[in-house]
């Protein structure tokens, strides 16, 4: 039972197509630079972006003969392309790409339903005619990005050969080149308006594709304009209230942080039955009416609590109030909590609101214990709160003394926070019971692990997901059982950029797919087994994508700040620490490579770390930049 609709969130794939290893660095800039503009972008009308990127994934090595494993690969291909609709994006370079044996590809296309000549095809060619040129209705949402030819003459041969089929030595690669130009030829002929022709850079000494700033922002735009049509009828109002813009921050927390929830069945299970279950009337009243659940931070706190969320908030039976605090600018204060729940309950109750701005703290807390008694007379009523330790430091906060000091018999109270005065606050109430959140256990870190890569399209090794289960911090805990470790480690897992696929031609041998197996179980053995050190290889990675300077500038003035800086803050400070201009679409990009673990937060909207691990974590680094200490 609740007041509002809540928003139905719905996912827009995008397959990419191409070659592989001549198109690793577009690949990255896709996934560094252009999809996390689209995703935030989306996020705005309720809406995630999925890229399909299958460089890993496709999981052959437990696949004993070759005509087995090629056949999975191409069929997890098609699925995907099938699955991925409407949304298609197609880098072509000068490689017309691996081209295995009819007999396999016919299989696989026929189990796709799809007929066509298969003599001499690659794969890339595969996916493009199934995915693109057979269906007039998918051309209309598909975009082709031919890159103009490489400096090739000025490359080692060798390096030469794998970027383009004519400079190319091997037998057929000559007829692979002139398939090329024939398939480019149809595009261009069949989908004009759809295709786009770039120029990149090449470095020389890393043998690297660069200068792809410019192709970026063409292909956000390009698939903006798609996107931005199919999705304007979800676009949030703009003339929304405070209360309707926290709400909105509310449910679009619970919907990222409980997104893929698995495990602590035992503990969903007991605080489902204290919401919900009724008073057993053979003892009277329950001995509880809440729960506190406390846990170290890094223990799935908010992810337990969205999974909560989002359970309560589909029953008829119950009038759920949730807050997160810490998440947007208001959720910090114990105050607009308060009178965001007062609106709900009244309107609950079919009254006014008994309260106006100039009402005083004293005054909101007894209107909303008035309102919980009222409403609770005639329903379940939930208060399901996360972070109570993210509350601005007030005695009011701290103490938890906007409670009401009579709590009605039918309302119920679970939240969560780290040890300390707000959980010992609560455990003062005879009515409030504490739950410690436990560590993970490992089958839940595998299933996580399982769930995670799902997300990404991708199927991860059992041999992988147990490297990582092994792993023990210096404790001697499993690693694995933090589920921010976890989830830190799995998001490097699937952010494998070039550098990484370039290591499985030089430092590993046997087959492509026992190479790439080798790869991952190499990246997953030298992961940092704790918080601290996940995060220091988050840094590193934002700072090979935005550059050392500005990424480091960035965290370090966050981690010496009491609260995160406001925008036009940073705008002062970046270029004091960094000695660079101010960059407004090079800071967008910045804060969005840190992706979930930034927020903004307090009546200044300052961007801040979501974690105080992260924060811990920079100062461990060590704060290079003198004018940043000193702040």
């Amino acid at each position: 039972m609740t007041t509002r609709p809540s928003p139905v969130w719905t996912t827009r794939p995008v397959f990419i197509s191409s070659t592989f290893r001549d198109m690793q660095a577009e690949r990255d800039h896709l996934s560094d630079v252009v999809f996390p503009e689209l995703k935030e972008r989306l996020r705005e009308r309720y809406h995630h972006l999925e890229p399909i990127d299958l460089r890993w994934g496709v999981e052959s090595v437990g696949v004993d003969e070759e005509h087995s494993k090629e056949l999975l690969v191409l069929k997890v291909c098609l699925e995907e392309i099938e699955r991925s609709r409407p949304y298609l994006i197609v880098l072509l370079g000068d490689r017309y790409g691996w081209v295995p044996s009819e007999e396999r590809m016919r299989v696989a296309v026929e189990e796709a339903g799809f007929d066509t000549e298969l003599a001499g095809k690659s794969v890339t060619a595969l996916e493009i005619e199934f995915g693109v040129l057979d269906s007039p209705d998918q051309q209309q949402r598909s975009f082709f990005y031919f890159r103009d030819p490489l400096p090739y003459d000025e490359m080692p041969p060798e390096v030469a050969a794998q970027l383009s089929e004519l400079h190319n030595p091997v037998e057929g690669a000559g007829e692979a080149a002139e398939r090329l130009v024939e398939l480019k030829r149809r595009i261009r002929a069949d989908m004009p308006e759809r295709v786009r022709s770039y120029r990149a850079g090449w470095d020389p000494d890393r043998h690297r594709v660069i200068g792809l700033d410019a192709w970026g922002r063409q292909v956000v735009e390009d698939l903006w304009s798609d996107l931005e049509q199919s999705t304007e009828g979800f676009a949030r109002r703009a003339d929304l209230s405070w209360q309707e813009v926290e709400r909105a921050a509310l449910e679009e927390f619970v919907e990222h942080q409980g997104r893929g929830f698995v495990g602590r069945e035992d503990t969903v299970g007991d605080m489902l039955t204290l919401a919900t279950a009724l008073d057993d009337a053979s003892t009277g009243q329950p001995a509880y009416r809440g729960t506190c659940i406390v846990g170290e931070p890094g223990q799935g706190k908010s992810a337990l609590f969205a999974h909560l969320y989002g359970r309560l908030r589909e029953r008829e039976d119950v009038l759920l109030l949730g807050h997160a605090a810490g998440i947007s600018v208001r959720s910090a204060q114990v105050d607009a909590m308060l009178r965001r729940w007062i609106d709900e309950l009244s309107s609950f109750l079919e009254v006014a609101p008994p309260i106006s701005e100039e009402s005083d703290a004293a005054e909101v807390e007894e209107a909303f214990a008035s309102l919980l008694g009222r409403s609770s007379a005639r329903t379940r009523v939930v208060l399901l709160v996360d972070a109570l330790n993210q509350f601005d430091s007030t005695a009011r906060a701290r103490h938890l003394t906007w409670l009401p000091k009579l709590w009605p018999d039918n309302a119920r109270l679970i939240a969560t926070t780290l040890p300390g005065v707000q959980a010992d606050a609560l455990d003062e109430r005879a009515w409030i019971e504490r739950e410690v959140l436990r560590p993970l256990t490992l089958a839940e870190a595998e299933d996580i692990a399982q769930a995670v890569c799902r997300r990404y399209h991708r199927t991860i090794h059992a041999d992988v997901v147990g490297v990582l289960v092994e792993k023990r911090s210096g404790d001697g805990d499993a690693s694995a059982g933090n589920p921010l470790w976890l989830e830190l480690a799995l998001e490097q897992l699937n952010l494998l950029d070039a550098d990484d696929f370039e290591r499985v031609e030089v430092e590993f041998t046997g087959s492509p797919d026992e190479r790439l197996h080798q790869l991952l179980l190499d990246v997953a053995e030298k992961m940092p087994p704790d918080v601290a050190g996940m995060y220091a290889w988050l840094f590193r990675y934002t700072e090979d994508v935005h550059g050392r300077a500005w990424a480091q500038g960035f965290a370090n003035l966050i981690a010496v700040s009491r609260a995160g800086w406001r925008e036009r803050d940073l705008r002062v400070l970046l270029p004091e620490v960094t000695g660079q201009a101010w960059d407004p679409l090079g800071f967008a990009g910045l804060r969005r490579s840190f992706r979930a673990h930034l927020v903004r937060r307090g009546l200044e909207a300052q961007w801040d770390f979501f974690h105080q691990q992260m924060r811990d974590a920079v100062r461990r680094r060590g704060l290079d930049a003198p004018h940043v200490a000193e702040r």
